[in-house]
This record gives C-alpha cells, structure tokens and sequence, in this order.
C-alpha cells in the first residue's frame, strides 16, 4: 500500500525562515519543498523535511497555465505527485443546476502536462457546508462523476448530512473516493471518519479551532498545531487499512451520536472489497508553517523515510 503525505499547498511567504531559506524565492520554493534543490548557505544545518506530494489549492480560485504545471512537473523528481483542487466554479456555483462543462474542459487541459509525465494525482472536489445531501445535489455528483471520470475525483463534503451507508456506496458505485476530513467537533460538520470507497483513501487535517472556524478568515480558521495524540488515531487507522477487515467495533456514526473529542470518535469504514492500493495524506495548517511539522510527524509515525 503506497502511503503518501503531504501539505495544501506549498508557497506561503511566512514558510520562509521557517522551512524555507529566507531569500528562497518563491519560484524556488516547489525544488526545495520536493528535494530537488540543492543545500545552500541560507539556512543553516539540516534542511526540513522532503514530501513526494503536494495538493494544488491555487486552482480553486484561478487555473494556472499549461506552461505552469509543466515548469511545476520539471523541477520535481520522477515519481512525485500533485492532488489539484477543481475550480470553485464547479464546487462552489451560485446554484447547482448543472455542471459547467467548459471549465471541466479548461481544467483537464490544464494539467495535461502533470498526466503526461505521470505525476497527477486526484482530482479534489471540495464541497461548501450549503451542499446538503438532497436529490438535486445527488445528480450534481452524478455529473461531477461523469466529467472528472479518469482523473481519480476525490469528494469532500463539509455537511454532515452525507455521511449515511447511502451516500458511501453510491461513491462507490460512481468511482469517486470519499476524502476523510480532520476539523472541529462542531454541529452539523462531518466527523473524522476514515471511509474508503475506492481504491484511494484520502484524508484532509484542516485543524480543531471551533472558535475561528465560522467567524474567522483562512489564516486563523486553519491556524492549529496537531499534537501526538491527536494523530496517532489517525496513523492507527491508516495502518489497519493494509488489513483485509476493520475492528469489529468500527462502523457508520448514527445522526444523533454527538460530536465530542476527536480522538475519541474517529473510526474506520471499508466498503469496497479489494484492498487499498494509495492512502494520500494532506495538512491544511499552513499557517505559520505547522502543516510542515503535523507532516512530518504523521510521516515518522507511519515509518516514511523522506
């Protein structure tokens, strides 16, 4: 089973002193963060640690060029993997009457240069809290499904609502990966439950501030720093997914269970019968550069030498 982790997204400017050299231009920022960079004298002793993947967050709001993701797939080393958000035009419409179909075509042109060289990885479609399971949003996945077929679609919904056995086997049944989500214990948002629904299991730690989370901007909503506890749960469960079964104990969360502790809820839920070929592992923490060190200890705790 092939066990990647990484951060969304890698060029934040206040990474540089703390990972990145401090005259690092962000140009030079994807090489360092993917190992190709060589060691210089701008930082002092050992450099921080090398991903082999990196969840491209930049598409939600603009699609980069055809020549952006191809320098992007040129100064990374051969295996390494990009995850790329779809545009918010498609997760986000003002109403979900149907799927724009030019900027699917605009995405999947966009990075064919990543396809060519085999270094993309899945498709990220990240649904708002407003997205409730209704029928009229069912057919919207439907269509979602059928544009992004190909291109290894991960869903993530943010309303509670979707997390029944209905909705997991209908991922199932559409071949879209259901994307797991770390985030504050709070009413009406999903709880950390690690579903697999396809050959890839996907997981997103967006931190546990419940009092930023609806009031304030991306830098305080995601401003959180992971402890051991709080991951070893999660590094428990991604290791039991090598397993051929869960703990007799696991399964679905019924709709009045209440929302406490994290820890204390996460459980494991597999629904496909093959085995799980690509676990990919992504840190929304970015601020302050405490998606690197939350990496990195998920890294240590599941023996990935990087």
């Amino acid at each position: 089973m092939e066990i990647r982790v990484g951060t969304c997204g890698y060029s934040y400017d206040d990474w540089r002193g703390v990972y990145y050299p401090p005259g690092l231009p962000r140009g030079g920022m994807l090489a360092w963060y993917s190992g190709t960079a060589a060691q210089t004298d701008l930082l002092a002793g050992e450099r921080g640690p090398v991903f082999d993947t990196v969840e491209v967050n930049a598409t939600y709001y603009r699609l980069p060029s055809v020549k952006t993701f191809a320098r992007m797939a040129a100064v990374t080393p051969d295996g390494f993997l990009f995850s790329v958000k779809a545009p918010g035009g498609i997760t986000h419409p003002q109403d979900y009457g149907g799927l724009d179909g030019g900027l699917v075509d605009e995405y999947c042109a966009a990075v064919t240069p990543l396809a060519e060289v085999g270094k993309l990885g899945p498709t990220l479609l990240q649904f708002p809290f407003r997205f409730k399971a209704d029928g009229g949003n069912v057919d919207y996945l439907r269509s979602a499904a059928d544009a992004f077929h190909g291109l290894r679609p991960v869903v993530e919904f943010r309303h509670r609502s979707w997390l029944t056995g209905e909705t997991l086997g209908l991922l199932g049944e559409l071949g879209l990966s259901y994307v797991s989500v770390d985030m504050p214990a709070l009413p009406g948002l999903m709880p950390p439950v690690l579903a697999v629904t396809t050959d890839t299991a996907y997981v997103r730690f967006h931190g546990r501030r419940k009092d930023a989370w609806w009031r304030g901007g991306n830098e305080e909503r995601y401003d959180y720093e992971y402890t051991a506890e709080e991951l070893e749960p999660w590094a428990e469960r991604v290791r039991a997914l090598a397993d051929d079964c869960c703990a007799p104990d696991d399964g679905p969360l019924s709709d009045d269970e209440p929302a406490g502790d994290s820890s204390d809820l996460l459980r494991l839920i597999r629904l496909l019968s093959g085995p799980v070929k690509r676990v990919f592992l992504y840190f929304n923490n970015h601020p302050k550069g405490k998606a690197l060190s939350a990496a990195r200890s998920l890294q240590s705790r599941l023996a990935l030498g990087r």
